[in-house]
């Protein structure tokens, strides 16, 4: 089997892992902004055609490829699951990569970004769903998606 050009890892925003690629390898360095953790080896999420009507009138049959990887802090406390990967749309007549769509694994801005947003205050909808505060359970919705509901 052939290794991936690092330019292709670089370009789909995903990092090559050390070892086999098996849910337990680990990044060369795993390391997202000063957190160790562990990445796990690129995912293909799915694969799928798509047929479009092209500017001309003549139908366009695509590729879509969806890859993910995920990153885990070594100490849970230091925060969640961290994810990245890319869209691929690729032409099935010619095989050339049209475009690429991506959220890079190594982004340190990204992981900020998402950590800011799971500590700061819930309100709103996502409070209605995702408060442990007792008054959410009068909400008959989210009352049956909870484990304790009387």
């Amino acid at each position: 089997m052939q290794r991936a050009p690092d330019d292709w890892l670089t370009l789909f925003g995903i990092a090559r892992v050390a070892g086999p690629m098996n849910k337990q390898a680990t990044a060369a360095d795993g390391t997202v902004t000063t957190i160790v953790g562990n990445v796990r080896g690129p995912e293909v999420h799915s694969v799928r055609t798509l047929r479009r009507v092209g500017p001309d009138g003549t139908i366009r049959s695509d590729l879509i490829v969806e890859l993910t990887q995920s990153w885990y802090p070594a100490d849970p406390k230091d925060g969640q699951r961290f994810r990245g990967g890319c869209t691929l749309i690729i032409a099935r007549d010619s095989g050339a990569l049209n475009y690429v769509v991506r959220k890079r694994i190594d982004s340190s801005a990204r992981y900020s970004s998402q950590a800011t947003y799971v500590q700061r205050p819930l309100t709103g909808l996502r409070a209605a769903y995702f408060n442990a505060d007792s008054t959410v359970k009068s909400e008959p919705f989210a009352m049956l998606h909870t484990q304790d509901f009387e």
